[in-house]
């Protein structure tokens, strides 16, 4: 990782506790504002910073962890614990399937991590991207699926040093503007009375019978389009830079809360444990006061 010269104040619980606020808002907007609002893009673009700081984590904690078989068996037994919570809060009923959470998606690439050690000895390898794809194939009904196992193999990168952490940040972004981009021309698809230049084109004969002005009008509202495009997934990915700028500018490996070096090990357990524990229960929580307010 590269060394700056100034001071980096924030330590990984600090940067924990940036991820699951930004991850709150995005789960407070999913549950209770209109798809489509201002406010519903502004705080689920917000949170996208989780994702992609867990991934970055992720990778660290695999290599720095003491025990990677109780690291994964934490994730998934809190991924599967999650589930019933997870589904009762997007879709309301526990009798609907929506995907998997976040927990077991991280669970997958923790396992892709395991088996990419193991199996591949040389890096660049066929054998490490067809992993890589087998992976991706698998996350396509979880959370952050495809996203996240290719999120894990560019730190994987970057802590092997084929890859500068900025850089794989720089590129997890434009991995995540381009799905933005598909987001947009999907909207687009289902809602073209709003959205579609083609509604414009149709039009285009009554304005002007010249074939020179109805070209140009449908050239200008193409470029409007592949304009706003461009423009919704620059602002929906923006936290993904801005998570790169917290974890490679303002994150100190070596620096620790005050009150975990002043505390026993009861201490360090509780915010080990915190973050396991936060996710369902916050999910539950904004679930509830959903029933309770807006039924």
């Amino acid at each position: 990782m590269r060394t700056f010269s100034f001071s980096r104040p924030l330590s990984r619980p600090q940067l924990k506790f940036i991820a699951i606020l930004a991850m709150t808002l995005n789960h407070f907007a999913e549950i209770f504002l209109t798809e489509g609002s201002l406010p519903y893009y502004i705080l689920t673009s917000i949170g996208y910073l989780t994702a992609v700081m867990m991934c970055c984590f992720l990778v660290d904690g695999f290599f720095g962890t003491r025990s990677r078989k109780k690291y994964f068996l934490r994730l998934l037994i809190f991924g599967l614990l999650s589930q019933p919570v997870y589904d009762l809060a997007f879709a309301r009923t526990l009798q609907h399937y929506i995907q998997f959470n976040i927990l077991l998606t991280l669970a997958l690439c923790l396992a892709m991590l395991a088996v990419l050690e193991r199996t591949c000895s040389s890096p660049s390898s066929g054998l490490e991207l067809l992993i890589l794809f087998v992976a991706a194939a698998l996350s396509c009904r979880f959370d952050w699926g495809i996203l996240l196992p290719l999120f894990t193999f560019l730190f994987l990168s970057a802590r092997r040093g084929r890859l500068l952490l900025p850089k794989a940040f720089g590129c997890a972004w434009l991995l995540f503007g381009l799905y933005e981009l598909f987001e947009y021309i999907a909207i687009c698809s289902e809602s073209p009375v709003q959205y579609d230049p083609g509604r414009f084109f149709s039009s285009v004969t009554t304005v002007s019978s010249d074939p020179a002005v109805s070209s140009g009008i449908r050239a200008a509202a193409l470029l409007l389009f592949v304009f706003k495009g461009l423009l919704f997934a620059f602002l929906r990915s923006l936290a993904i830079p801005a998570a790169g700028w917290l974890v490679c500018r303002c994150y100190d490996p070596a620096k620790k809360p005050a009150e975990i070096l002043t505390q026993k090990n009861r201490r360090r357990e509780f915010w080990k444990w915190f973050f396991y524990f936060y996710y369902p229960l916050h999910l539950l929580v904004l679930y509830l006061l959903h029933q309770y307010f807006c039924r």
